[in-house]
């Protein structure tokens, strides 16, 4: 008689909070002795035999544990939160929750944004990452973020896979991003990852929840300032839809108010309000397939004059982004991603004056598509990869006119690029302590016809569609190594060379919507970043501490600087023909120390850091400090649970101002105040600091809703944070008395806010 033993099986699944889905990180998954954790995306893989027992557990979850014949390839576990008091718990530390964690990379899920202190009561997953170190922002009224020395224009913002080219919402205050549909949002500062569109700073990944709804659930949130609702619908078993929709109406509420009680001298008639709608389509498909939909969005319109001037000002713009990601699992060790992602960005200004009109229009879409296989073999993880996203980007099309009579009525300048990609990623264990992370990305980047431009005789030239313009073959390689000091400690060593070839121009002292992207083209080159860090790590997760010290320097190269402003661009200029060339370094030291257990919680955050530029055409050819080089900045968050029912939270901001360029003094000549310059950017800003309060009180619930009110307060103490500064030069030339003073703008006060949240089910 033939005997046939029964072989096991690896299966792969994920873990999940029972109540609402959310994927959980780091639970500890045991078989027969064989052990992992989940990943960030509550991600298992482990081989069972068929006399082994499935064994999960969490902190603060019932544990649960499946037979053989129960477990089934790519399922959903999901686990019940624990309501009782614990009275004892033994924790055994795993090294491994910090092999998983990657050098520059911090992770912010749903559950941590709920703790966060909002703008007007708004959760928002980018003004989170604004809090964690080396990440700083330009102040109220900037929209940028600016990671580790870089500018704004050097960080991809990516939702479900699709470029959003520009993230904001009024200036800064707010980002596109709905807080209901952020299930995750990941932070890069080292660079972009290999399977993604090279940046030289960082990106931000937000990520909507992938998990098919198992029930309808509904959500609204009620302020003076916006209403915010989304639904979650179950079609079939297999297959949910969810809507997220935010509408403000601040041109009824915040402006009036700051008018009335004469908040600003220098702008009036502020008129502002967006709106956003997000929709995502979850189905499983066969036994190991996904299918996600992603639809967002949302735009602005910001109107306002300029008192003494008589300007008007009109500034309207709109994201538009989609993707479509089906992954499946190919045996046992493979699964494969196809995914399709579209994005458009549109700006218009227009500017009034007496009988002076003057305007333009810029545009940015992409439409690409990638596949990607993730193999995992032995101790192996490899991840291979191609991608093409067709760019087309008309930077600006201008107008202007004067009584009725058009003055220019500008063609615009479109560039058309392919963009090729092949990406390669391997992590392994080298040694029991010892782990290597290796990534390349390879670009080939052309620039294609229909391309006009101007000899250096003054010749017009024509290239036709489809012939190559320029053309760059790009490498963006990545090493790390991760040295396990101890159970709970790691040092993490990452050096990566970047690679860009889309050029973000700023035409504004802030980052206002104006800015617009461009390809490296001819003379402009890509820009080039080394960069290297150095981190130690500590996962305390018994005591609900964690803490990390990183060092790291970047040299950059090929920057560029529009050599004129905003006003320049209503002439129809060549673009690519008004760019400084130059480069850049910057260095420092993050810090950041975290509380996660007990009634109080929070984390510290603080960077030393140093940013400095040079070109050969502003000031002297000599380095001086970028316009965000804020040499400190320390953020503090504070969270306490008084009760059942009440919670509070405080958030306080402080960091050095940004630098600029401040007159040395002033002549009068033929009747006209001549300025003199002193150093480039050799000034500082006045020193920033916020604090912002909120608390919430859960009401009363019932088994089919749950509700809550919130109040919040922005800006505390009132402090005035300018976010430009200006010159106004008053009295009588003719008589040789004039007065200079200095103006600072600031934006908001002290702004108390109140929201009514409610969630049905």
């Amino acid at each position: 008689m033939a005997l046939f033993a029964q072989v096991g099986k690896e299966v792969e699944g994920y873990i999940v909070d029972a109540t609402d889905n959310q994927a959980l990180a780091g639970a500890s998954i045991n078989a027969g002795g064989k052990h992992t954790v989940t990943d960030y995306r509550g991600y298992f893989k482990i081989l069972i035999n068929p006399s082994e027992t499935l064994k999960i557990s969490l902190l603060s979850y019932k544990s649960l544990e499946l037979s053989y014949t129960h477990v089934k390839q790519n399922a959903v576990h999901r686990l019940e939160p624990l309501t009782q008091s614990i009275q004892e718990v033994s924790i055994i530390a795993d090294s491994k929750r910090l092999r998983d964690n990657i050098a520059g990379v911090q992770k912010l899920q749903s559950k941590d944004l709920a703790l966060t202190v909002g703008f007007m009561g708004q959760k928002d997953p980018i003004k989170a990452i604004a809090h964690l170190p080396g990440v700083g922002n330009g102040g109220e009224g900037n929209a940028g973020l600016f990671i580790r020395g870089g500018s704004s224009g050097q960080n991809l913002t990516l939702l479900n896979d699709a470029v959003i080219y520009n993230p904001s919402h009024l200036l800064g205050l707010f980002s596109v991003f709905n807080p209901d549909v952020a299930n995750e949002v990941i932070l890069y500062k080292n660079g972009s990852p290999a399977q993604f569109p090279t940046r030289l700073s960082g990106m931000v990944e937000v990520k909507t929840d992938d998990l098919v709804a198992d029930s309808l659930t509904a959500n609204a949130d009620v302020s003076l300032f916006a209403l915010n609702g989304n639904a979650q619908i179950p079609i079939t078993n297999n297959w949910s839809l969810g809507v997220y929709a935010r509408k403000t109406f601040f041109n009824q509420t915040v402006w009036p108010l700051l008018e009335e009680v004469g908040q600003s001298s220098f702008f009036k008639k502020i008129a502002y309000d967006f709106y956003d709608l997000n929709i995502v389509s979850n189905a499983k498909i066969g036994q190991s397939g996904k299918l996600q939909l992603s639809v967002y969005h949302g735009g602005d319109d910001f109107n306002f004059s300029l008192n003494n001037f008589g300007i008007k000002n009109g500034m309207g713009w709109s994201n538009t982004a989609g993707s479509a990601k089906y992954s499946v699992v190919l045996g046992k060790n493979v699964i494969a991603k196809t995914i399709i992602n579209f994005s458009n960005y549109k700006f218009n200004y227009s500017l009034n004056q007496d009988e002076y009109q003057a305007g333009l229009t810029s545009e940015t879409e992409d439409l690409g598509l990638q596949q990607i296989f993730q193999i995992y073999k032995n101790k192996n993880q490899i991840q291979l990869g191609l991608q093409y996203t067709r760019h087309r980007f008309k930077p600006n099309t201008p107008f202007s006119s004067s009584f009725g009579e058009l003055l220019v009525q500008g063609s615009g300048h479109v560039y058309h690029v392919n963009d090729w990609a092949f990406f390669a990623t391997h992590r392994r264990p080298l040694t029991q302590k010892l782990t290597l992370d290796a990534s390349l990305r390879l670009n080939y980047f052309q620039n294609v016809g229909p391309y006009n431009y101007t000899k250096s005789n003054g010749e017009e030239a024509k290239i036709p569609i489809g012939k190559t313009v320029s053309d760059y073959v790009l490498l963006s390689p990545k090493l790390e190594l991760d040295y396990a000091l101890s159970e709970v400690s790691a040092l993490k060593l990452a050096l990566s060379r970047e690679a860009q070839a889309l050029h973000q121009i700023s035409v504004t002292a802030v980052n206002f919507p104006a800015d617009f992207w461009m390809p490296a083209i001819n003379d402009s080159k890509p820009a080039i970043a080394l960069q290297s860090s150095l981190g130690y790590y500590a996962d305390l997760e018994g005591n609900g501490y964690s803490f990390f010290a990183e060092l790291y320097y970047k040299k950059m190269k090929h920057l560029v600087e529009f050599s004129s402003g905003i006003v320049n661009l209503l002439d129809d200029i060549g673009i690519e023909d008004h760019l400084l060339k130059g480069k850049g370094e910057s260095y420092g030291l993050e810090l950041f120390a975290r509380k996660n257990q007990g009634k109080n919680t929070g984390s510290v955050s603080y960077t030393l850091a140093y940013a400095n530029r040079t070109f050969a055409d502003l000031n002297d050819g000599k380095p001086f400090p970028f316009k965000y080089d804020r040499r400190h900045h320390l953020v503090v968050n504070y969270q306490r649970k008084l009760n059942s029912k009440w919670n509070v939270s405080a958030a306080f901001n402080l960091s050095s101002g940004n630098a600029f360029t401040m007159p040395a003094g002033r002549y009068l000549i033929g009747g006209n105040i001549v300025n003199e310059y002193g150093p480039y950017n050799g000034s500082r800003m006045p020193l920033f600091h916020r604090l912002d309060l909120a608390t919430t009180r859960q009401l009363k619930q019932t088994k089919r809703t749950q509700s809550s009110l919130a109040f919040s307060i922005y800006n505390l103490y009132g402090r005035q944070n300018p976010i430009y500064t200006f010159f106004l030069a008053e009295g009588d030339i003719d008589k040789q008395r004039v007065a200079v003073s200095r103006k600072d703008i600031s934006l908001l006060p002290f702004l108390p806010s109140i929201n009514y949240r409610v969630k049905f089910r």
